[in-house]
């Protein structure tokens, strides 16, 4: 048995309690959590970044998407935790759990720093009728979990102009007036990576992601950020000060909200602001929940960040193409494993100026592996690779010149793939090929256009279950809002596709015990053609790297979609060319010759 959790149940016990909810998050709902608050990994040994932990006397479960279920299979085999299944992405179905197993009257307890307010308001909901009180006050993790790695405390890096293309003075004043048209006169936000983007700031709190962990508080008049002041150099402190930018104790934002002037209008975004925080403001107060202006306004990329898109996009290019070389030539020839694999690419990334770290950790899946979508491969696990089969690599950089993420399937053997593989290669392929092509209104949202990533594959009776595209921050997190493509993506207005918005586009296919395809490119939204019918937009594909032309079969492709990948693959060739040495520059002609018919 566990002794955390028997511990657990003890201290449920102890306070009356007869259930305890345990999200996967930090205080500012991150994806990409410090390993200070990785509770669930310590607790199950369940790594994946969906979870929610529920524990009872007689039950604990790991709740979690399909993403994760072999995964979850696996890491949860041989332990207490029992692997829950979400039938629908999105959805809270560990609540419906609760309130089916709770008695009426009976005590939920959580940490109200690890919940969001929009999650808990639905959990509230789920559970009003049997009259359930949750405790958001309830932490049992800190008195158990003694050997507890340290709190981020790494110095906080300033953003240069070069880098950021705008001011933060400049970002501020338009809060500030989109602040005043919305009716509020103060603004909290927790979420990492809009704080780092309106203060250009960055940080190294989390492997994957430059963010400094901080609240900030604004109005019309002051500006307060909460963070460990030790990590601020006197000269960036001396900046942000010349700026009204006054610096207090991270640890003393709840007792400041406790202090709001009474009939204060205060804006949080409920789904990347923690219910702590709404429960430290006093109830005399209005909150007003939003999502972010700052979510909007740094998904619509400017001209100095585009620019350096297409300068970092050109040095992952780069990486991608010299590590494609070192396999081909060293495959067969030494053991070479997932891990080895994606290590050696990371090496070839940290040569490129200006690299600062991953952006994700890679998914290296060969074979099987590559049917786990965020397969995650280690030294110990890793399975060894050989001259037969399929190698889905899904990668990216973090640098000062922006955010990379691209998926290639390789495909490792001598000779021809099965006819499968590359039949369901060449059907990926299609969808990506239509997404990337296709002209659409302005105001269009990311649902609208999933089906094209999809058309191909469902005519042939085969889907995916992940989304098809993610919007992606300028050296910030590798996944960020408002906008995405997918089944679940959602309608509101302000996710419409907007020019400036980086976007991925990443159909696949997963087959179980067999292999995993997916295809993967970045693309900036940009203005097309005016017509009597209004504004339309498109998608500029801005990644740079070969797609495997071994598992093409042309006959399935349109003329249309031939010429795509024609001159996509010679913007390739002459984008990296220049940067490759004559044997790197000679291989890279050979990858991106063009199809014909």
């Amino acid at each position: 048995m566990n002794q955390y959790l028997t511990d657990i149940r003890h201290q449920l016990t102890e306070n009356s309690t007869h259930a305890y909810l345990l999200p996967r998050t930090d205080p500012h709902q991150s994806e990409y959590i410090p390993d200070y608050w990785e509770i669930v990994a310590w607790l199950t040994n369940f790594t994946g970044s969906a979870a929610n932990v529920t524990i009872t006397q007689d039950h604990a479960g790991v709740w979690t998407d399909s993403r994760y279920f072999i995964q979850g299979e696996d890491q949860l085999a041989d332990s207490d935790f029992k692997l829950m299944r979400l039938k629908v992405p999105h959805t809270t179905e560990y609540a419906d759990w609760l309130r089916d197993h709770l008695k009426s009257g009976q005590t939920l307890g959580l940490d109200g720093r690890l919940i969001s307010r929009a999650r808990f308001k639905q959990l509230e909901k789920k559970l009003a009728g049997k009259q359930i009180t949750i405790n958001t006050n309830l932490d049992l993790i800190t008195a158990l979990w003694k050997d507890r790695p340290a709190f981020p405390s790494k110095t906080i890096q300033d953003l240069p102009e070069q880098f950021s293309g705008k001011t933060r003075a400049q970002k501020i004043a338009k809060l500030r007036i989109q602040m005043k048209k919305a009716g509020v006169n103060a603004h909290i936000i927790s979420s990492l990576d809009d704080i780092a983007w309106l203060l250009n700031v960055r940080g190294s709190d989390t492997e994957f992601t430059p963010l400094p962990t901080s609240y900030l508080f604004i109005n019309q008049e002051n500006i307060y950020w909460f963070v460990h002041q030790h990590r601020i150099t006197d000269t960036l402190k001396n900046e942000l000060n010349s700026k009204g930018i006054e610096l207090l104790p991270y640890d003393d934002i709840a007792k400041f909200l406790t202090t709001l002037s009474e009939g204060s209008k205060v804006m949080i975004d409920p789904k990347r602001s923690s219910q702590w925080i709404v429960d430290a403001i006093p109830n005399d107060c209005t909150v007003v929940e939003a999502m972010n202006f700052t979510t909007a306004s740094k998904s619509l990329k400017n001209e100095t960040e585009i620019r350096n898109i297409k300068e970092a996009m050109e040095r992952d290019g780069v990486a991608l193409v010299q590590f494609m070389i070192w396999l081909e030539e060293h495959l067969g020839k030494e053991t070479i494993t997932e891990y080895t694999a994606s290590t050696k690419l990371k090496s070839f990334r940290a040569e490129q100026e200006d690299f600062v770290s991953p952006s994700f950790a890679t998914i290296a899946g060969y074979e099987e592996n590559g049917a786990i979508v965020h397969y995650r491969p280690t030294e110990e696990t890793a399975l060894e690779l050989h001259a037969h089969g399929l190698f889905l690599l899904d990668s990216g950089g973090q640098y000062l010149q922006g955010t990379t993420d691209i998926t290639r399937t390789i495909s490792l053997y001598n000779g021809p793939a099965t006819d499968q593989e590359i039949r369901d290669f060449t059907l990926v392929l299609k969808g990506h090929i239509q997404l990337a092509m296709q002209q659409f209104p302005a105001g269009t949202k990311g649902y609208q256009l999933d089906v094209l990533a999809r058309q191909a594959l469902w005519n042939a009776g085969i889907n995916y279950g992940h989304g098809t595209g993610h919007g992606v921050g300028y050296f910030l997190n590798v996944h960020e809002g408002p906008q995405s493509i997918g089944t679940g993506a959602t309608a509101n207005p302000k996710s419409a596709m907007q020019p400036g918005m980086l976007t991925s586009n990443e159909p696949g296919v997963y087959r179980e015990g067999q292999y995993g395809i997916r295809i993967e490119n970045l693309m900036i939204t940009v203005e097309k053609e005016a017509t009597e019918f209004g504004q339309f937009l498109g998608f500029e594909t801005v990644s740079l790297c070969p797609i495997d032309q071994s598992l093409i079969d042309v006959t399935l492709l349109t003329l249309t979609e031939i010429t795509w990948l024609n001159d996509y693959h010679k913007t390739v060739y002459d984008r990296l060319s220049p940067r490759l040495k004559d044997e790197a520059k000679n291989w890279l002609a050979v990858q991106t010759k063009s199809i014909t018919i």
